[in-house]
């Protein structure tokens, strides 16, 4: 087992996400395969009816503040260390809406697989997503005093 395998398993308690032997393009995707230490998992969510196959859910945030939804799915072979990939990169609230879209995707109102757990654990999160700052009002002048002529 190679140190950056290991240290993902230690660090997420999971090995999956950012594996050597998947397919890294995006930026983020290459930064956890490259980067394992700066990022969390903060939640992961398997397909509770998978057998043989699998469909699992990793929500991760990077120590700049940046989540993704990382999923992995397919059969007994290949293993999840080779499909997995970042399918929706952005905020906590992004997150949310993803999850939410699995429900009208299907038509009925339901989630499916590993979604609806994932959706119940990111309702549950605090949102305390930074707030964009407001722009300081500029002081006030004090109204130019008009000289006497005497």
């Amino acid at each position: 087992m190679d140190e950056q395998w290991e240290l993902r398993t230690k660090l997420w308690g999971i090995e999956w996400p950012g594996h050597p032997a998947g397919c890294a393009k995006s930026e983020s995707e290459i930064s956890l395969r490259d980067e394992p230490s700066r990022w969390k998992c903060l939640h992961v969510s398997n397909d509770p009816g998978a057998d043989y196959s699998y469909d699992d859910l990793a929500l991760m945030v990077r120590d700049d503040g940046l989540y993704v939804l990382v999923e992995t799915t397919g059969c007994s072979c290949p293993s999840p260390t080779e499909t997995w990939g970042v399918v929706k990169e952005g905020t906590l609230s992004d997150m949310v809406a993803l999850c939410e879209k699995d429900k009208t995707e299907w038509g009925d109102g339901v989630f499916h697989g590993p979604w609806g757990d994932m959706y119940t654990f990111l309702s549950a999160m605090p949102k305390d997503e930074p707030k964009a700052k407001k722009a300081k009002a500029a002081p006030k002048k004090a109204p130019a005093k008009s000289k006497k002529k005497g």
